[in-house]
């Protein structure tokens, strides 16, 4: 049985097999123009590495970044708004807040690209903040408003979002009914399906998004799993969602929104197996990647999915994997603007034509060009089977040098130390800024570009020990085969949580489990072989925004104990509670779990015996600012219990690990390299 995990990132895509204990990796150039090319290229590549037919393949399971790409691209539909009439501008008003306050040229933070002014139309229809009908929906003005939206103004998906249907969702069901009439072909999307949640505005960005990415991704998912599935009929298709479970390609057309940070989960999985395994719980994972880094936190050894998150600056209301994303990777260009100043990204080379040292056309200085310039990288062993040309590096470098009046050495580490700082903020802010001592936490390095950065960041931040699992570049991927199957349903119940309310909560709950255990009936599951877990969202009486809380019927004071969650909880957040105000529910989520049988990779660490001669080459040292002589070691010649005392580069197929004069790393029981600083 062949188990394969494939992600695809903006300059590579990563991807592993596991076959009775035996690992396939590989490492190939993302095709952004189509990224299923790329894919199906790893894909074959595996299967040669195994000596196997693609009829073996059993489980095929996926991380792809389609759905952010084409939000951040505005590559999505022509969507058609259709809202309560009084309501057409909700969406361009928003909460009339700013990410910075002190930016007077800002444009609108609001996504009036989903759904421009002529694409929103209202009709007479209201329910009251009950849930009861005050205005009857008027049916003719529904059929007018979709005429106008499909025939004029070439509208390819309909979006509906009414006041309050996430109480009473009849209205928008029949205006989907009465649009189906006229255009049967035509998909039509729903706000009480999306997200049936309060807050207009939250709900009608969250439907719009939803039904903005629904094209682009059935179109690829589907494409991807029926060209898997043409190879091996009994292959079991999974994609990765942004909350860190997987579900069928059918399952991920239907909830488009919930693949917006597939790939990056599967990282945060992949960090957190690797990290309890080394017997670290606390960990800050940074994914560095060729166009972007992302960074998590994990308390307790398991991922903090959020409720709610936010793509650029608009809120979109799906369960995803607490991570920070910035412009920030091996591809990002620097450059230097009108004053003088050297910047680093957020612009990046990608892989097409990506960075000089490629030899793809690039001409701009990136950070693997000044990487190759400082001596991390060997021109024959990096990630991907790249040959890399470092004489294009030192001239681009050398561009950027001679702009700004300095040496080449000054401006590749210059290059260095301004996106290094950057990414330290991200730590900070996922850290200190919420209150926690960095110190504490261990940076587990992931990516391509993790292990190189990885030691300097740790400098910068005060952390004291970094992870480099024993294969950082391939996590992502890893993170994809250790997952389970999850399905999430959520429903809106406002109460004071109090002993009277157990009977409602309760019943929702059930009713929230049967709609779970349906979709996971379809997938394939039992019943028997599904664990259902809930989350409350509570908040202070009079309070505008709410805290997630676990919520278990299990116990007979549920009620006292869930209120004394949330006490705790809002004190960690914010640093206060009250105990004599009350507490009020208005959401309840249900998240069930099919457990998967997980592909563990058996270790490659076993003792060996160093079989090639000691190298070395003048390396530059961040610390002391100067060329060191290093050892050039390959990671898979080291034996478990190593002990290697920096300066030293660290070679292998998909990574590059940097170690610097005053850090030293040990090879522990599981292959992974434990660096102390």
């Amino acid at each position: 049985m062949i188990s394969v995990g494939v992600d695809v990132g903006g300059t590579f895509t990563d991807c592993i097999a596991v076959a009775e204990g035996r690992v396939a990796t590989a490492k190939v150039v993302s095709t952004p123009a189509n990224p299923t090319l790329a894919v199906l290229d790893g894909l074959r590549i595996l299967l040669e590495s195994l000596n196997r037919p693609a009829a073996g393949l059993a489980r095929f399971l996926h991380g792809t970044t389609v759905a952010t790409n084409a939000a951040l691209q505005r590559k999505g539909a022509r969507i058609g708004f259709i809202t309560t009439k009084g309501f057409e501008d909700a969406l361009e008003i928003g909460r009339m807040s700013r990410s910075d306050a002190f930016d007077v040229n800002g444009g609108a933070e609001t996504p009036v690209f989903l759904a421009p002014r002529r694409m929103r139309i209202g009709v007479d229809e209201r329910l009251d903040s009950q849930g009861s009908v005050v205005t009857a929906l008027d049916e003719d003005q529904v059929r007018a408003a979709a005429k106008l939206l499909v025939e004029t103004h070439k509208a390819e998906i309909i979006a509906i979002g009414f006041l309050f249907s996430f109480l009473n969702p009849a209205h928008e069901k029949r205006a989907r009914e009465v649009i189906g009439q006229m255009y049967p072909k035509l998909e039509v999307v729903i706000s009480a399906d999306v997200d049936p949640g309060f807050r207009e505005y939250e709900r009608f960005t969250t439907t719009l998004f939803d039904a903005y990415l629904r094209s682009v991704v059935s179109h690829y998912v589907t494409d991807l799993a029926g060209r898997v599935t043409a190879a091996s009929s009994a292959c079991k298709v999974m994609i990765m969602k942004s909350s860190g479970g997987l579900c069928a390609p059918a399952r991920a057309t239907e909830q488009p929104l919930h693949l917006l940070k597939s790939g990056l989960a599967g990282g945060v999985k992949g960090a957190c197996a690797v990290s309890t395994r080394a017997g670290f719980q606390d960990i800050i994972s940074i994914d560095i990647g060729g166009t972007s880094c992302d960074v998590a936190l994990v308390r307790g050894g398991a991922p903090v999915v959020n409720a709610e998150c936010r793509l650029d600056t608009y809120p979109i209301r799906v369960p995803m994997v607490d991570v920070n994303t910035i412009g920030a990777g091996g591809g990002s260009i620097a450059w230097i603007d009108d004053a003088g100043s050297l910047h680093v990204g957020p612009q990046s080379a990608g892989s097409e034509p990506g960075p000089a040292c490629y030899g793809r056309g690039g001409v701009d200085a990136t950070i693997t060009d000044a990487s190759a310039v400082l001596g991390f990288l060997s021109p024959e062993n990096f990630a991907g089977g790249l040959r890399l040309d470092v004489a294009r590096s030192v001239a681009a470098v050398q561009r950027i040098a001679n702009r700004l009046g300095i040496g080449l050495v000054e401006a590749a580490s210059g290059i260095h130390r301004i996106l290094n700082e950057t990414m330290a903020n991200e730590i900070r802010k996922v850290s200190i800024n919420r209150g926690l001592d960095v110190r504490k936490f261990a940076l587990v390095a992931l990516g391509g570009g993790g292990p190189v950065h990885a030691c300097e960041l740790a400098r910068i931040t005060k952390m004291n020990t970094i992870i480099v699992p024993e294969y950082p570049g391939l996590l992502c991927a890893y993170g994809l085969l250790i997952s389970d199957v999850t399905h999430e349903e959520v429903a809106p119940v406002h109460c004071l949580v109090e002993p009277g309310c157990a009977g409602q909560v309760a019943e929702r709950c059930a009713t929230l489990t049967e709609r779970c255990l349906e979709k996971l009936e379809h997938d394939g599951a039992r019943r028997d072989e599904v664990q259902t877990e809930y989350t409350a969202q509570l908040r202070y009486l009079g309070q505008s925004f709410q805290v997630s809380t676990p919520l278990s019927l299990d116990a007979q004071d549920w009620t006292d104990r869930m209120v004394d969650l949330f006490h705790n909880e809002h004190k960690r957040l914010y640093g206060v509670e009250n105990r004599s105000r009350k507490v009020e529910l208005v959401q309840i989520r249900a998240t069930s779990t099919w457990p998967q049988t997980k592909a563990e990779m058996i270790s490659t660490a076993a003792p060996k015996q160093r079989a090639e001669a000691p190298r070395t080459r003048k390396v530059y040292d961040s610390g002391r600012r100067e060329f060191q002589k290093a050892q050039i070691l390959r990671r898979e010649m080291l034996p478990v219990g190593t002990k290697i005392q920096g300066p030293a580069i660290i070679e292998q197929f998909d990574t590059t690990t940097v170690l610097p004069s005053d850090a030293r790393a040990e090879v522990g029981p599981t292959g992974d390299l434990i660096i102390r600083m």
